[in-house]
């Protein structure tokens, strides 16, 4: 299970006393499902006894036989649970997902094997006075409703799925060209597909080489700007926005890259499917153990080094072990794991 935050309507964020943030929901869920359609059904009903402590999140959840895309919204102070929408990634077809709620129109959503939804995600809007149409109207658009897309939600958000898809997708399914004002912010209905065929098979280098990417030779390269200074760097310190004192009623951006220097760690991870055949066509288990094979990294995905990780496995080794700490100090020294945010240490590599 992957996830990137959307944000969506504020007022439908976290209130007190819920307990299920998204990590919490991811790893409980871990624990319980065995398949992606039970993870799915397993954080609905966690939320819903729980409540939902987070804002708006976007999930990636497979079990090497099917992936779906799930996206959630809390209910704020209406009611315990969230509105969610899960469709299942078509074989042979790639999603990507960076901070922006992405499901537009889903309805009629009554085939289980591609589509799942709560049973209120229309009707608690029309409820709340976001959408004022009918609950199986195919026009309803989830993303449209709880999570309306903004000129930063596209500039600093969908631009970098606009660009993974100018990299993998077939030209059939994405013309990055026809789609480049919406990744700009300026033309903010030219909504982009959800899944696109990618042009060649996919491999893991392919995917790592687009975890550390800036942009490169496309219109929103930072390593052209002024900026960029005397060695092109496409890294910049000063946020996301900036002004200038001779202008201060204009605000200028700064590109938000896929391999930021901000990334505390990251993973790739490669999950087999739960049969193969061999030669003579017989189906054969993949080992529960081994299916899953995670290559994790702390700090920047660009530069660092990538530690491959089984779903196996019951430890890791003491230099990547934070043992629940979050890097607090006293917790650290407790558990004699070696450096902290204060303290460096060649015998660790998490910060």
């Amino acid at each position: 299970i992957s996830e990137t935050t959307s944000g969506g309507l504020t007022e439908l964020s976290s209130k007190e006393g819920n307990i299920m943030d998204y990590g919490s929901l991811i790893t409980t869920t871990l624990q319980r499902a065995a398949t992606a359609r039970e993870a799915i059904s397993i954080m609905a009903n966690l939320t819903s006894t729980y409540g939902y402590a987070s804002s708006g999140e976007i999930f990636s959840i497979t079990d090497g036989d099917e992936l779906w895309l799930l996206e959630v919204f809390g209910k704020g102070t209406v009611e315990l649970g969230m509105v969610w929408v899960a469709l299942r990634v078509p074989d042979g077809y790639i999603t990507a997902h960076a901070n922006q709620a992405r499901i537009t129109t889903f309805l009629p959503c009554d085939d289980p094997d591609t589509c799942l939804m709560s049973s209120d995600a229309v009707t608690f809007a029309i409820d709340q006075g976001y959408y004022n149409g009918e609950p199986n109207d195919p026009s309803f658009s989830f993303s449209d409703t709880y999570d309306p897309v903004t000129t930063s939600g596209a500039r600093f958000c969908e631009a970098r799925v606009w660009y993974i898809f100018s990299q993998l997708a077939h030209p059939d399914d994405f013309d990055p060209d026809q789609y480049l004002d919406y990744a700009q912010g300026f033309n903010l209905t030219n909504r982009m597909p959800l899944f696109v065929r990618p042009k060649t098979g996919i491999t893991r280098e392919m995917v790592h080489t687009l975890m550390s990417s800036h942009f490169e030779n496309s219109w929103f390269d930072p390593a052209n700007d002024i900026g960029a200074g005397a060695l092109g760097s496409p890294y910049r310190w000063n946020g996301l926005t900036w002004t200038i004192s001779e202008d201060e009623n204009s605000t200028y951006v700064n590109e938000r890259v896929i391999g930021t220097q901000y990334q505390a760690w990251h993973w790739v991870a490669e999950v087999k499917p739960s049969t193969y055949n061999d030669d003579d066509e017989t189906s054969i288990a993949n080992p529960d153990p081994l299916r899953a094979l995670l290559w994790w990294g702390s700090d920047e995905h660009t530069w660092a080094p990538k530690v491959p990780l089984y779903g196996g496995a019951t430890n890791v080794h003491f230099t990547y072990d934070d043992n629940n700490c979050s890097a607090r100090v006293a917790c650290r020294q407790e558990n004699h794991l070696p450096g902290n945010m204060l303290e460096f240490s060649w015998d660790s590599a998490y910060w």
